[in-house]
């Protein structure tokens, strides 16, 4: 995007004959393919995640180790993700935790990829990342604001529990403020969230006299 143009420099630069001198054209293709690769790479770490997490799922059920075992195989996680997947103990857990974002949180997901893509709108250059994901979830993300305040406590709900179907994220950070991801309606009566409240007030009181 080309920020602060006036009417006579976006007429010059819509000129084929300048276009043509300036490579525009080919410019302008190369930094979409840039975008959309970014893209891609994220979308694609996400689904290598969600994979990974089936398969592991699939190795430590009843039936994946009768299978091994079946074979005359015995295998720890640390073979699973070392002879199966080929990938450290390191990336192997960063993985899992994408998985479980993905499962558990996936409101965090979909506002993550909103705010990148308004970003993206903005003109702003975006590296779509499965480790700022992580840090999103975790609520130790910045979030490009260094002023927000700092997430003391952090806790999720798995979708199952839910009568929506949906997960639930919440948190509380260093002011005493309380947020979720269901923003339009914490579908709990003020007692019960008065209540969240004091037993989140005590715990970060206790965790800070530590």
């Amino acid at each position: 995007m080309r920020n602060n143009l006036l009417e006579i420099e976006s007429d010059f630069l819509t000129s084929t004959e300048v276009r043509g001198h300036l490579n525009l054209s080919r410019i302008d293709a190369l930094a979409q393919d840039i975008k959309d690769k970014r893209k891609s790479q994220f979308e694609t770490s996400l689904k290598y995640a969600k994979l990974v997490n089936v398969g592991f799922e699939w190795f430590k059920s009843e039936e994946g180790q009768r299978q091994f075992q079946d074979n005359g195989i015995t295998w720890s996680t640390e073979d699973f993700y070392n002879k199966a997947l080929g990938i450290s103990k390191a990336h192997f857990y960063r993985v899992m935790k994408v998985a479980k974002v993905q499962v558990e949180s996936p409101e965090i997901v979909t506002q993550y990829k909103r705010e990148c893509t308004q970003a993206e709108n903005n003109g702003e250059t975006v590296e779509r990342s499965v480790a700022e994901l992580i840090k999103r979830a975790n609520g130790t993300s910045s979030g490009g604001n260094n002023n927000s305040p700092k997430t003391m406590i952090s806790f999720s709900i798995k979708k199952g529990f839910m009568p929506n179907g949906k997960g639930v994220s919440i948190t509380y950070d260093e002011n005493g403020e309380l947020k979720s991801s269901l923003t339009d309606n914490w579908g709990l009566s003020e007692t019960s969230v008065r209540e969240l409240y004091r037993v989140l007030a005590k715990i970060k009181s206790e965790l800070r006299n530590d």
